[in-house]
């Protein structure tokens, strides 16, 4: 009975860190995008405010504008993955 309790504990617990590892991942994937956002926005990258996705933000409300909308959203998803590590490291304790 013993050597069940200490399989299903190990059994758990992989799971347990697995689990956590993806929350880790997609968190330092919001550091990682918030931080291209905002470098493009500071650096005025033309392969980023060029490229064919951003063409109808840049259109609509301009270059400037567009660089500072992704200066805040990089902003708001860096406090994003900083805010949930926060809360997972609550949930831990």
């Amino acid at each position: 009975m013993k050597k069940w309790k200490t399989e299903h504990a190990l059994s758990v617990w992989k799971a347990w860190t697995k689990s956590m590892l993806m929350h880790y991942i997609i968190q330092g994937i919001f550091v990682v995008v918030g931080l291209l956002a905002i470098l493009a926005s500071l650096f005025n990258w033309d392969w980023f405010f060029k490229a064919q996705n951003m063409q109808a933000i840049v259109r609509n409300v301009g270059r400037q504008r567009a660089r500072l909308f992704y200066a805040l959203l990089g902003v708001l998803m860096i406090g994003t993955a900083i805010y949930f590590f926060l809360e997972v490291q609550k949930t831990l304790a």
